[in-house]
């Protein structure tokens, strides 16, 4: 199976060097292009070509490679199939190439290497600075490497461990010690902006590999505007009562998921639900709630087209077929996998986060996909909650539900024994 690069994707490689990251769009071929740049500037081997695209031997004396991802794309093999395209296999599967070992690992077990090889650190998992950020900056200092991300970390925290790995600053004292001014008035550690930013781009300019994606397809995206309860959430706002539990609420991420699952079970989303998948016949369904799901698998019902689930409990594989609706929960199967058998993506709701609904959408949104027309419908409704969620990710922002509980003074006293 010979490899053939896309031009766009050929500059993406040429421009990669040990501790840049590599930051191209969902399903732009980011783990082919990171593979091609471990064999072409890192290995000795030997080339050829025929009309399927080149083809690598390696030879004796490349170093081993390591991939660090998420849990879900380690287990679901995805990487697997993207090494035999250059005929490279994991360390416990099959005869080694020139004797080279690779290992693909989640960002769980990071910890654990601190081997002398090329790593491949797929995700932005290194924020923060917790022990993931501590062992892949450790790893970084000893190793070549180069990260992948779809969506790169639009904070500047975000962008502390990548740059002590790449040298610019000794560690995060310093680093937060130079840009960030905290709050004043928090009662914990919170920056309220960032000085001397011509610095932080410039290093980020230095280190960042990026393009735009030239693709043949075209998305269409359409809101449905569904009903809910307004009375029920006046009530709840008011009496902070769990009806559910016949009880208070304790605090307001409490309240609000209470409020979230009223606004997304309405019966209007079911019924708008079920206008389009009759109307497209092979559906991806994203959502966040076992109670959206309880609703989800009422389509079978009402259109007589069989729902299939990917969720923590239940890991159907993708359906094959004329008809069929994918039930997929946000946290299990926003990345990891990828359908080119559809066209068409129903957002039950909307995630919090704005990578996790832009790597969502990425799913149908392939290179290899047979469409040109892709269809993006998403319910919600009038509800402050669902409109504050929809602002955020317009602006490629995550949604804050704490700034959204003071800005509507939503605040919990403690409850006295």
């Amino acid at each position: 199976m010979g490899v053939k690069l896309k031009d766009f994707q050929q500059d993406c490689v040429n421009n990669l060097a040990s501790g840049k990251v590599l930051a191209v769009g969902v399903g732009g071929g980011k783990s082919i292009m990171s593979l091609y740049w471990y064999i072409t500037g890192n290995c000795r081997y030997k080339e050829s070509s025929d009309s399927l695209g080149k083809n690598f031997q390696l030879l004796h004396g490349s170093p081993d490679l390591y991939i660090i991802t998420t849990a879900k794309k380690r287990n679901s093999g995805e990487w697997v199939d993207e090494l035999s395209r250059y005929h490279l296999c994991l360390g416990d599967n099959g005869k080694l190439m020139a004797n080279v070992k690779v290992h693909v690992d989640s960002w769980n077990n990071i910890g654990k290497y601190v081997t002398n090889a090329v790593f491949i650190f797929d995700e932005q998992r290194a924020i923060g600075n917790g022990s993931w950020s501590k062992s892949f900056i450790h790893l970084a200092k000893r190793n070549r490497w180069i990260m992948l991300s779809a969506t790169p970390g639009d904070q500047w925290a975000d962008w502390c461990p990548v740059m002590i790995a790449d040298g610019f600053y000794r560690n995060r004292t310093e680093y937060f010690r130079r840009h960030a001014v905290y709050s004043r008035y928090s009662k914990y550690p919170r920056v309220d902006k960032w000085i001397e930013t011509d610095y932080l781009e410039r290093y980020r300019a230095k280190i960042l590999v990026t393009c735009d994606i030239p693709r043949e397809t075209e998305r269409h995206y359409e809101d449905i505007m569904c009903g809910y309860d307004k009375a029920e959430w006046k009530k709840t706002i008011k009496d902070r009562w769990n009806p559910i539990k016949n009880e208070p609420f304790l605090n307001a991420s409490g309240m609000f998921a209470y409020l979230r699952r009223l606004v997304n079970t309405h019966d209007s989303r079911l019924e708008h639900g079920s206008e389009v998948v009759r109307t497209h016949r092979k559906v991806v369904i994203f959502y966040t709630l076992t109670a959206e799901l309880d609703e989800i698998l009422k389509l079978e019902k009402t259109t007589g087209i069989k729902v299939y689930q990917l969720n923590g409990a239940v890991h159907d594989e993708l359906p094959t077929g004329k008809s069929w609706v994918y039930a997929v929960q946000y946290n299990a199967g926003s990345e990891g996998w990828n359908c080119t058998t559809s066209n068409t993506i129903l957002f039950w709701d909307l995630p919090y986060s704005y990578r996790q609904y832009e790597q969502a959408a990425g799913r149908i949104d392939r290179l290899n996909t047979k469409y040109k027309d892709l269809y993006y419908y998403r319910m919600r409704s009038y509800a402050p909650l669902d409109l504050s969620i929809s602002r955020a990710l317009a602006n490629k922002k995550d949604f804050n539900l704490s700034g959204f509980a003071r800005a509507h003074k939503v605040t919990f006293k403690p409850i006295k024994d």
